[in-house]
């Protein structure tokens, strides 16, 4: 299935930093899209046109499997999610309906209707918990959160449905993706809002406060960038065979390097020597992510363009552009 006759794509969670991305990409291509939001009366942000269905509660499983028979789209993605891991223990059981079992609804909806829709699922790294080696789609799962065991039930199930009805099921394992629409509770999120209040606070001539930081600064991740993850996301779904694959750029490197990229990138051309006056935080070790891309890359020709420490030279750049009103606001 190559490129796009006026295929409608159906999206739950479209106004989430990969969903309102997404968007804009299938729209680029000429797709009608449709997509559901948790929000009542969520605007049309500009980010791509669409069909809004707005306060969609994806424990609903009924709903979900009316919405898709309802829809009959060509393609399903479901970046529906809550997102932050760390909060996962709050409601457990909450966490791995909504981003786990809910899966099984979707697929089960796509089987009874016998529909030839491709469906894709955004899977996540956390799947793999701590592990000591570089992690590949053959890693085996140990998830140390109850997200990380959510997406590792949805993972399954996608792959369970694949091999025992012949869908055309994907999962991608998302490592660490980032934008400007990302939420600042996320790591790389608040390192770059706080590098542009320092650049502002220096400019204004006054003393820039420290970054702080709860934990320590010495965990390894691999950070990409959304608008070129979601483009993998279609990829998937328009190749010849299904397959799960993990996406990622295949370059790791710890958080404290980050935080030295973005202040370097911000103009704090001190930052390694003043390493201490710019950030408050501790120093313990921390666990390490890193991705092997590489089956992804081989059988899709889908690789990241921005990989490295290129990937906060761009956050940074973007959010002091937002600042001094150089683009608009997103």
């Amino acid at each position: 299935m190559k490129g796009n006759t006026s295929k409608t794509a159906l999206i739950f969670g479209i106004l989430g930093q990969a969903g309102s991305y997404l968007r804009e990409f299938l729209a680029k291509r000429g797709y009608a899209i449709i997509g559901t939001t948790r929000r009542l009366y969520a605007p049309q942000t500009g980010h791509g046109e669409s069909s809004l269905l707005q306060g969609i509660d994806m424990s609903d499983f009924d709903l979900v499997k009316s919405i898709i028979r309802k829809t009959n789209p060509d393609e399903i993605y479901n970046f529906a999610s809550q997102m932050y891991a760390p909060a996962s223990w709050e409601d457990p059981e909450a966490v791995v309906r909504v981003n786990g079992l809910v899966v099984a609804a979707i697929l089960e909806a796509v089987r009874s209707a016998k529909s030839p829709a491709r469906f894709f699922q955004a899977g996540s790294a956390d799947i793999f918990g701590h592990p000591a080696d570089v992690c590949s789609e053959l890693t085996p799962s140990r998830p140390r959160n109850p997200y990380g065991i959510a997406k590792a039930i949805a993972g399954d199930l996608v792959r369970v449905y694949r091999e025992h009805y012949d869908l055309f099921a994907c999962t991608g394992i998302f490592f660490n993706m980032e934008s400007s629409r990302r939420s600042e509770f996320f790591f790389a999120r608040k390192v770059v809002i706080e590098v542009a209040r320092m650049r502002r606070e220096h400019d204004a001539g006054t003393i820039p406060q420290p970054i702080v930081f709860k934990g320590g600064l010495d965990a390894i991740r691999d950070w990409g960038l959304v608008p070129e993850y979601v483009e993998a996301s279609w990829k998937m779904l328009d190749a010849d065979q299904p397959d799960d694959y993990v996406i990622a750029t295949g370059a790791s490197y710890t958080c404290r390097e980050f935080v030295v990229q973005a202040l370097l990138e911000a103009g704090f051309p001190d930052a390694c020597e003043r390493f201490g006056d710019y950030v408050c935080s501790g120093t313990g070790a921390g666990d390490v992510m890193r991705a092997d891309p590489s089956k992804i890359r081989c059988n899709l020709g889908w690789r990241a363009s921005t990989r490295g420490t290129d990937v906060v030279h761009a956050l940074v750049r973007e959010e002091l552009e937002r600042w001094r009103g150089q683009s608009p606001a997103v």
